[in-house]
């Protein structure tokens, strides 16, 4: 009798689940939508921000609500694919001037030739974002600054690229500029030409004892010094003792630090410099033997100190407390905080992301915090909870440009009274990308009229935005 009764096959279960879970997805997608469409609805200011900074806009959108739009805005939508025909009929709103100097545009070779007697060539030749190559160069070669060029790393560096134009280079520039392809051969071939000053402070050389010896009348010591990318070891630092400046050696990283280097050259070193310099064994004991020598100020700053509660105790009087209450390496908690609270600088405690933020830690110093600091502060847990606690004394501003904050629909809806749309919107889409073409247009029209709120000077100076 079980013969007679069908039994569905593991490819057809598996099918029918695929179907069922599509249908969950898409009906969850719809709603999220459909609740997406009535939130900004609610606040259309918020929309018209998201959907100029965020929306890749068609052609058509953009035209058709033209005396709408910021655009600024649009121009630095990284989202909309600008087609030369769009560009042809909305370049001058754009602003070819501030085109020509977005590095975040689409640039293309053909892009750039389509243009070429509207770009803004004093601002389009200093472009970083262009396709830097030989053809490129080559093309506009009359065009270009030379000299900015020199120095600019994103070009597509090659010895037959500078070979080609060996005049016109600023060798300044070149010598400084760490992306060139540098091997003993290159640095032989323009001998005569480098800066030797500036290929001193150059990382990206093929450092060596045997180079560093053979161009030893032409370098600059100060720069080589400084320079991290040398092949540092007690015999080079020996080798060359009286060529060195102790200022910038005692503020280099990337010597071989430990208590015998230090010892050795002791009245030669900069005190201060070694003070803030995180590569050195950094122990109580170090600190303890030195305590004469050591710039307490800078010491106080310095990450790299093995923090304790003891060593700050220790040596209490030598501390400088404003740096150390900016310093984000110290053991930060409540019995810390508590111990030193007369000399702490409260101002610089609260723009410290390093402490353990919390409602109660804020509600325990409420009256010492500087809640200015403590608004931009992306350290802070920033919750429903803990905004509407301090509510008042926030600074909404600094913090609706907080992009460390995640701003869900209910918690801008919370305070959409004290929010500042534009600032909120510079670093939060509200997943706004998430609509259809159709969803956003029907929503621009019923919107239609609702301009951006202006932004003062001053604001837009402080958070970028316009």
């Amino acid at each position: 009798m079980s013969a007679l009764i069908p039994v569905a096959s593991a490819n057809q279960l598996s099918s029918a689940l695929v179907r069922r879970c599509d249908i969950v997805q898409t009906t969850l997608a719809s709603l999220h939508q459909s609740e997406l469409m009535q939130f900004f609805e609610r606040q259309p200011e918020l929309y018209f921000q998201c959907v100029q900074r965020h929306y890749p806009l068609t052609a058509q959108q953009i035209e058709h609500h033209g005396d709408q739009w910021d655009w600024k805005l649009l121009g630095s939508n990284r989202a909309i694919a600008w087609s030369p025909c769009a560009l042809e009929r909305m370049g001058s709103k754009l602003g070819w001037a501030r085109l020509s100097a977005d590095a975040g545009w689409h640039w293309s070779v053909e892009l750039i030739e389509h243009f070429k007697d509207r770009w803004d060539w004093a601002r389009l030749r200093r472009n970083t974002g262009l396709p830097w190559d030989f053809q490129l160069v080559e093309r506009y070669v009359d065009r270009w600054d030379w000299a900015w060029l020199s120095w600019h790393a994103g070009l597509a560096w090659s010895t037959a690229l500078i070979e080609n134009y060996v005049d016109r280079w600023d060798w300044a520039g070149l010598s400084a500029n760490p992306s060139l392809p540098w091997n003993i051969d290159l640095i032989q071939r323009f001998s005569a030409r480098w800066s030797f000053a500036w290929l001193s402070g150059n990382p990206a050389l093929p450092w060596s004892a045997e180079l560093l010896e053979q161009h030893r009348q032409r370098w600059d010591w100060g720069r080589l010094s400084g320079n991290a990318a040398l092949p540092w070891s007690l015999a080079l630092v020996a080798r060359h003792l009286g060529h060195w400046d102790w200022e910038r050696l005692s503020a280099n990283a990337a010597l071989p630090w430990n208590a015998e280097l230090l010892a050795h050259y002791q009245e030669r070193w900069d005190w201060e410099r070694l003070s803030a310099n995180a590569a050195l064994p950094w122990n109580a004991e170090l600190l303890a033997h030195y305590q004469e020598r050591w710039d307490w100020k800078r010491l106080s700053a310095n990450a790299a100190v093995p923090w304790t509660l003891e060593l700050l105790e220790c040596n209490r009087e030598r501390w400088d407390w404003e740096q150390l209450s900016g310093n984000a390496a110290l053991p930060w908690g409540v019995e810390l905080l508590e111990r030193y609270q007369e000399r702490w600088d409260w101002s610089r405690l609260s723009g410290n992301a390093a402490l353990h933020w919390s409602a109660e830690l804020l509600a325990r110093y409420q009256e010492r915090w500087d809640w200015e600091s403590i608004s931009q502060n992306g350290g802070v847990p920033w919750s429903t909870e803990l905004i509407e606690a301090c509510d008042q004394r926030l600074n909404w501003a600094q913090l609706s440009a907080c992009s460390q904050i995640v701003w869900s629909t209910e918690l801008f809806e919370q305070f959409q009274a004290s929010c500042y749309p534009a600032l909120v919107a510079a670093h939060q889409d509200f997943e706004i990308c998430s609509l259809s073409k159709e969803q956003v247009g029907e929503l621009l029209i019923k919107i239609e009229g609702v301009r951006s709120a202006p932004v003062s000077e001053a604001m837009a100076l402080t958070f970028g935005v316009a």
